[in-house]
């Protein structure tokens, strides 16, 4: 979702072994120190999502959740169309 925003990211930590997830849990990295501020905005939506109104639309051609200010999907890169 991230990375369909423009601001690079990595995963970390994401392959450990299944008895040690206790222990090591997967890390976003964002790569841009500038990029912090919008990604923590953007998670913190996707975390708490907004009870006005609903937080997401459909892509109408494969079925990905993408947020409201979205007008492409973050999975197929389809274009919003007016009626979603």
């Amino acid at each position: 979702m991230l990375g369909a925003t423009g601001i690079p990211c990595l995963i970390r930590k994401d392959y450990v072994a299944p008895n040690l997830l206790s222990t090591f849990q997967p890390e976003l990295w964002v790569v841009n120190d500038a990029d912090l501020p919008k990604a923590q905005d953007i998670c913190e939506r996707w975390r708490h999502p907004s009870v006005d109104r609903p937080p997401y639309w459909m892509c109408p051609h494969c079925g990905a959740g993408s947020e409201d200010q979205f007008n492409s999907c973050w999975k197929c890169g389809k274009e919003r169309n007016a009626r979603s």
